[in-house]
């Protein structure tokens, strides 16, 4: 999963599913929980949304051309019409079986916030099990369809502010020349580029941190993927470096024990990953929506 997660130009949760995530976070507390059973599935989802103005690009888009209001237009509509195909407004009501899935094979997690407030999210791209995903029936199209079930999730619900910027760490510590080809570079690809179309001016910092002495290699090919404005908000550090560079943008008591932190929410290896509540509350909205739609997980 690349490292810049961006906000959603436009669309709403149906009051069904907000309703479901309310209760949710009412219960989770910080806590895991496997069950949801207090949440009543609802057959009434749908909710008209207004229909955005194409001739009135969100100031994210103006920002992000530089205030040229004819290139804002014309990304703006292409948004639109991408929201409209890949059904992206109605996402968070569909059912998502590899959950469970793709977030024990692919390590990437939200957890607290920075120090004025922004959304922190991680990810170990050098621990992914392409081959456990694949053997499942996940393959790209799932994971770039739960990348933007993510990057919807979390700035419709657990942040929905149309100014926050997201926070990232993209630990890359045991990421390899594999991963420059086949479907791991082709997932890399394709989601920077929906990103970086669909989702511009919600990046505060990306840190890439853990990064061995030859990362400058895969940076090169990396690099030529990323927007100009994204190159400029990367750090790239060593692991030694990292909890120093986090720490210029998440206070102590909000980072994770495994980088340097405070931060754990059990003995439990891993704690921040699996019990945050940020994790918590997107795994139980999951399981409703999933219950309501008859769906259970995959498991592989």
């Amino acid at each position: 999963m690349p490292a810049t997660v961006e906000a959603p130009v436009t669309g709403a949760t149906p009051s069904s599913v907000q309703s479901e995530l309310a209760a949710a976070l009412d219960r989770s507390s910080g806590k895991v929980s496997g069950t949801n059973d207090h949440v009543a599935p609802s057959s009434n989802l749908a909710k008209k949304v207004e229909t955005p103005d194409p001739d009135k690009p969100n100031q994210r888009f103006i920002d992000g051309c530089l205030g040229d209001m004819e290139e804002a237009k014309r990304r703006w509509r292409i948004t639109l019409q991408w929201r409209k195909e890949f059904g992206t407004d109605e996402i968070l009501e569909k059912p998502h079986k590899f959950f469970d899935l793709i977030k024990d094979a692919y390590p990437h997690w939200y957890c607290c916030q920075g120090r004025t407030g922004q959304p922190v999210y991680y990810e170990r791209s050098g621990q992914v099990d392409q081959r456990r995903m694949r053997a499942a029936g996940c393959g790209v199209e799932e994971l770039v369809w739960h990348y933007i079930w993510m990057t919807e999730f979390c700035y419709n619900q657990l942040h929905p502010s149309e100014t926050a910027k997201t926070i990232t760490i993209l630990d890359v510590q045991g990421v390899g020349i594999r991963d420059l080809a086949g479907e791991a570079f082709d997932f890399l690809r394709r989601s920077i580029h929906l990103i970086g179309e669909h989702y511009p001016e919600r990046s505060l910092v990306i840190m890439i941190v853990g990064a061995p002495t030859w990362f400058s290699v895969l940076w090169k090919i990396i690099r030529p993927l990323i927007n100009s404005r994204t190159q400029a908000k990367c750090k790239i550090c060593s692991k030694k470096e990292t909890f120093q560079t986090i720490k210029e943008f998440v206070d102590p008591e909000f980072i994770p024990v495994e980088y340097g932190g405070l931060l754990k929410y059990s003995d439990q290896p891993d704690s921040c990953r699996r019990q945050s509540p940020e994790e918590v509350r997107m795994r139980e909205f999951v399981l409703a929506v999933n219950r309501r739609h008859g769906v259970e997980m995959v498991e592989g």
